[in-house]
């Protein structure tokens, strides 16, 4: 499966703009990755790693919804989920 990206005229008007096609912004929290899952992402669904990035920062497609979805449920988890304990 290889991810395509729709043109402008296509999409739906507000998204970020990415060699002339939009990119849809989701609104979601940015998912913390290292470059070893993100090949491992790639090669699984067949897209490349660009398209990956975009998808853990919260930014793509249907696609990107179900690369999220197997992020976590690989170990990586969002930012901001982090517990901190401030010692006086």
């Amino acid at each position: 499966m290889r991810i395509t990206f729709v043109p402008d005229s296509r999409m739906e008007r507000g998204g970020k703009y990415s060699n002339n096609f939009k990119i849809k912004d989701m609104g979601q929290r940015k998912i913390l990755f290292d470059a070893d899952s993100v090949k491992e992402l790639a090669r699984s669904f067949g897209c490349t790693e660009r398209a990956v990035r975009y998808a853990l920062n919260g930014r793509g497609s249907e696609l990107a919804l179900r690369i999220r979805k197997r992020a976590i449920d690989i170990g990586l988890r969002e930012k901001g989920e982090e517990k901190v304990t401030v010692l006086n």
